[in-house]
């Protein structure tokens, strides 16, 4: 049957649920969906016509194959294939069984025996967590008929039967191609509708959102392919088919599909895919499928989430398990964003007229991190807009990007990275690793978007230098930064301000004043310490993902961070308030979880590739000759808070001590930078229990380790912290010197804890400090690193309040 383009003004009949008019030849007529079928006399052989008018039926039939219709149909497509054909042939042949109702010869009955049926296992308790949408779905009328007059095993022998008919069916199609011309130049695709539960979920039908009645038989045969035969496991959909065969035929590709080409699948099983396909049942009903999960959304809300690694045939529901929250979250951006309109379609869609979908915006700009000697990733978000919306938020936009970049800001000799798709599953952001990046050297970049490929634009010019490397001395200045409070920004002693508040209106148009400061003293890069943002304050205590998601959004459009970060390569660490909550460990079931807030700060920031967010989020990098940066990762692996303090108390975790001690000792950087989103040396509150100063937290965690570097005789540490809303700088007993940024609005900031004193975690005032600001301020740090290390204290404001310059050092090289 080779396909037409059927005249506009063509007349001819269209019956049943097919539209015979696109081919040259069907059967049995363009007038007819179906053959001939043989009905036994005295129709519900089974003892019921109450169940889809007497279809739900089966018998077992005194005949032979080719009088079934499908039989006739099989027959008719022998013919096709064992003649000659001058043009492509394009042959679809449609089986009806195994289709209700199940009547089939006798022969296949007998292939089972009713004692050796296989029925469903946990069938008939296996509505107990599901939620009501879903036992409104599952037709348990049938299965409590079928189990009350003994009929079940009847009907799985009988579906068997039409199953084993369907595949000798299918088995004479392939022998005729065999025999015929076209073996060699023929692609088979077999996919089938969806099957039967026969009892599991006391379910009989497809027409509901599990496993059994969304999974479909898909087999593609190409002779041109090295891999037939093999099974590859990955999710796809039967929206790919199209796609598939257009690749596979080696035709020119249609835009905007939804399938995608399962040519890389033929080509390598094997290859690993993070696809997630999405099927719905009725509106507002979803399911999705990845590699390892299906999790499944209702209209009214509720939910069901399987492991198939432990449960493939999911008797038991995951969902109102709170640790798995994060794959839920993961799995609900695989579903669409929105149900498609309910007004009737237009009798003519070619001529409806098309509404334009409006071009995204970069309402959060475009930043770099993760900056090396070699590498950097570029990151953007898609936005509908560049203004809050009435709730407050900056929702994302669906559309594709891609990331151009030259070493020059005339784009000579650019590149472009792959146009990629953004939506809601990753927040409309889109990451971007490059390598291979040339030493010391200031790059520009810009994102190129569009709401497709056809309408792409260029958004703003950005730049970022990479790192001088191991073997160069050429210094660098950066910034370090914490504690970005947006409601005590932005609303004062409503937001639970402290005494200084000095946001002006523009201010709280343009934001935060410090980044304008920040960028007047050309940074080569800014380390964010943790609090970036606040998902807790008085205004508003974020919990769900999309309330994370919001914090991120409302404080990132601000023009002036959009301004710094344009042009500044980013390094970030997590604390309490942009993990969980304040002073926030793993031990609690509070909202959010801590699979959520780990997984939402490696979201909305780039410090691991976009394919790659299991990544550690400690780690180290290599400046220059001189320096050499690490950064812990403070709430991942700690202990609850409330732990008794001793050797088994780590805020770092075992895995993340063992590998900070290892690259320090083997380090031969002049200055080794310890960035900590929590302070060491302090001095704190009395009253804090979370952080490696506490009295009451991990003290010995950290004594061990100011031991352990005099021990080892590791020379050149400093340390950098965040956390505290004050600055200072201070020494410890071991003489590592510890400087902490303070927050960096001043409405965030306060009076800190000197040494000595009888509120704080040194009452015996061991700690010697040269300076702590004043007066409650915000601001920053800016470093100069090279042979010579300066660290001056900046307020808001830009103006300089303390400078400490570290000596030469001479290393000598054993």
């Amino acid at each position: 049957m080779v396909p037409f383009q059927a005249p506009r003004d063509s007349k001819e009949m269209v019956t049943g649920y097919l539209d015979p008019r696109p081919w040259h030849e069907y059967f049995p007529s363009k007038q007819r969906q179906l053959p001939d079928e043989v009905v036994p006399a005295g129709n519900s052989r089974n003892g019921s016509n109450q169940f889809y008018g007497g279809r739900f039926d089966w018998d077992a039939l005194d005949i032979d194959d080719d009088e079934m219709g499908d039989g006739k149909v099989v027959a008719w497509a022998e013919k096709q294939l064992s003649g000659k054909h001058d043009r492509p042939l394009f042959l679809a042949v449609g089986m009806y069984r195994p289709h209700i109702p199940w009547y089939t010869p006798r022969k296949w009955f007998d292939e089972y025996s009713i004692a050796e049926v296989p029925l469903s296992k946990g069938g008939n308790d296996d509505l107990a967590d599901v939620p009501a949408a879903a036992q409104a779905m599952s037709k348990h009328s049938w299965h409590k008929w079928l189990v009350e007059n003994e009929k079940w095993d009847d009907a799985v022998q009988a579906y068997l039967a039409s199953v084993s008919f369907g595949d000798a069916m299918i088995g004479r199609l392939i022998a005729a191609l065999d025999r015929g011309p076209l073996a060699d130049n023929t692609i088979i695709v077999l996919w089938s509708d969806h099957g039967y539960h026969l009892g599991h979920k006391q379910h009989w039908e497809k027409r509901v959102l599990w496993e059994q009645a969304t999974h479909v038989p898909l087999l593609i045969a190409d002779h041109r392919l090295k891999s037939s035969g093999t099974r590859c496991d990955r999710p796809v959909s039967l929206l790919d088919l199209y796609p598939t065969l257009i690749d596979l035929c080696e035709l020119d590709p249609v835009d905007n599909l939804d399938g995608l080409s399962l040519k890389p699948h033929l080509v390598d099983p094997t290859a690993e895919s993070d696809r997630m396909v999405c099927t719905t049942f009725k509106r507002g009903n979803h399911s999705v499928r990845s590699q390892h999960w299906r999790y499944i959304q209702y209209a009214d809300g509720s939910e069901e989430l399987y492991d198939h690694r432990t449960d493939p045939r999911e008797l038991r529901n995951l969902a109102m398990n709170p640790a798995h929250d994060a794959v839920k979250q993961r799995l609900a951006g695989g579903m669409p964003s929105s149900d498609a309109s309910e007004d009737p379609p237009t009798k003519n869609p070619s001529r409806a007229k098309q509404t334009a979908r409006p071009s995204p915006a970069l309402g959060q700009g475009t930043m770099s991190g993760e900056v090396t000697s070699s590498s950097v990733l570029l990151q953007t978000r898609l936005t509908a807009h560049t203004q809050l919306d009435e709730h407050g938020d900056l929702a994302g936009s669906g559309g594709v990007v891609c990331f151009e970049w030259a070493d020059n800001e005339d784009f000579r000799d650019a590149r472009r990275t792959p146009l990629r798709s953004v939506d809601a599953k990753r927040d409309y952001i889109t990451r971007e690793l490059l390598t291979k990046l040339n030493t010391n050297t200031r790059y520009f970049y810009r994102a190129i978007y569009g709401v497709s490929a056809e309408h792409l634009t260029g958004g703003p010019v950005c730049s970022f230098k990479t790192l001088p490397g191991k073997d160069n001395l050429t210094p660098v200045r950066f910034i370090v930064g914490s504690c970005m409070n947006y409601n005590k920004f932005l609303h004062g002693k409503l937001g639970n301000a402290g005494d200084v508040i000095t946001a002006t209106d523009e201010d709280k148009r343009l934001g935060f004043p410090a980044f304008a400061a920040m960028g007047s003293l050309k940074p080569d890069f800014f380390l964010g310490t943790g609090d970036i943002v606040y998902y807790d304050n008085s205004l508003r205590v974020a919990k769900t993902v999309s309330e994370l998601r919001k914090c991120w959004h409302e404080q990132f459009r601000f023009p002036r961070m959009i301004d710094f970060f344009q042009h500044v390569p980013t390094y970030w660490s997590k604390d309490d308030h942009d993990f969980r909550f304040n002073d926030s460990d793993n031990a609690t079931d509070r909202l959010p979880l801590p699979r959520t807030g780990i997984d939402l700060f490696r979201e909305q920031l780039p410090i691991v590739p976009q394919d790659g967010m299991e990544s550690p989020t400690y780690r180290t990098v290599r400046v220059n000759r001189d320096v050499q940066i690490w950064l812990t990762e403070g709430r991942d692996f700690r202990s609850p808070n409330d732990m008794a303090d001793g050797p088994k108390k780590s805020l770092w975790g075992p895995e993340q001590r063992n590998w900070l001690q290892m690259t320090l000792k083997n380090s031969d950087a002049k200055w080794k930078i310890l960035v900590t989103p929590t302070p060491m040396v302090g001095p704190d509150m009395a009253k804090k229990s979370d952080n490696h100063t506490s009295l009451k937290g991990f003290r010995h965690e950290a004594d061990a380790f100011f031991a352990w570097i005099g021990e080892n005789q590791i020379t050149g540490l400093i340390t950098i912290c965040g956390d505290r809303h004050w600055q200072y700088h201070s020494i410890h007993p071991s003489g590592v010197h510890e400087f902490a940024c303070g927050a960096l609005n001043d409405e965030n900031a306060r009076l800190g804890i000197a040494p000595g004193a009888k509120n704080g975690t040194d009452p015996e005032k061991k700690v010697r400090q040269p300076f702590i600001s004043p007066e409650p301020s915000g601001g920053f740090l800016h470093v100069d690193a090279g042979n010579i290390f300066d660290v001056t204290f900046y307020n808001d404001e830009g103006r300089a309040l303390y400078d400490f310059q570290f000596p030469e050092m001479t290393v000598t090289d054993e």
